[in-house]
């Protein structure tokens, strides 16, 4: 199984049992996605039609809460798949630190 798969896997469980150390602190600007790989920004357009907040408009703080649960359910069903053909382990670590970095949850 490829890491990016298993990366996938593994980041709605963390959100849903860690997420944003500090909710409140999270900025209401878009996303810096043009900071993620170039196959998870691919990715991440390709698959936007499943996430109804949209990825280009949601903000950092609607993003990382995740209230909906929108982000956990697209990241395992179909972005997942994605980026397994897309991406490297190299890639998939650079975009669990962007998430982990952006939503403060180190």
């Amino acid at each position: 199984m490829k890491f990016t798969t298993i990366l996938l896997a593994v980041l709605p469980l963390v959100a849903a049992g860690g997420g944003p150390k500090d909710p409140d602190s999270l900025p209401r600007i878009r996303l810096p996605l043009h900071e993620l790989p170039e196959c998870w920004q691919e990715c991440l357009q390709l698959e936007n039609n499943h996430y109804p907040p949209n990825i280009n408009n949601v903000n950092v703080h609607d993003f990382c809460v995740d209230n909906g649960y929108h982000l956990r359910w697209w990241s395992f069903h179909t972005l997942a798949t994605c980026t397994a053909g897309k991406c490297n382990r190299e890639e998939g670590l650079q975009s669990q630190e962007w998430l982990f970095d952006l939503c403060k949850m180190n």
